[in-house]
């Protein structure tokens, strides 16, 4: 049981940094569409992969929120 306790602000850590990388990779992705959009291609791949980014963004931020 300590040793969880102890653990615990490293997981933590951990899935901040995650959610911080998953942050800029969405940002970064965004724009891209928005380029490739706008010189008239197909996006729906990116798209796709875009949300399941945003999803597991949201799904760290809501278990940090829990953790908080």
């Amino acid at each position: 049981m300590m040793m969880n306790l102890l653990n615990q602000p490293i997981e933590i850590t951990g899935r901040m940094s995650e959610a911080a990388q998953l942050e800029r990779r969405l940002e970064d992705g965004y724009a891209r569409i928005d380029a490739a959009r706008l010189k008239g291609e197909d996006t729906a791949a990116w798209e796709d992969f875009w949300l399941k980014l945003l999803q597991e963004y949201e799904a760290i931020c809501n278990e940090l929120g829990k953790a908080a």
